[in-house]
């Protein structure tokens, strides 16, 4: 038998927790958010200047 332990509570701002909630109260409205063309395109040009930035650094190094 395995053995017993609570959970760990995992420590974030209290607006993540709340976005927490709404995404698992309203599963669909979640989804609909995020899979927006608008937020697609913004996650796209976030993740683009991120990997520009680190390829930036480690070309530094």
């Amino acid at each position: 038998a395995a053995i017993r332990r609570p959970r760990r509570k995992i420590v974030v701002p209290w607006f993540y927790q709340l976005v927490m909630l709404i995404g698992k109260l309203l599963p669909g409205l979640a989804d609909v958010v995020l899979g927006s063309t608008f937020y697609q395109r913004s996650y796209r040009q976030r993740k683009h200047i991120a990997d520009e930035q680190r390829s930036q650094t480690n070309s530094r190094s």
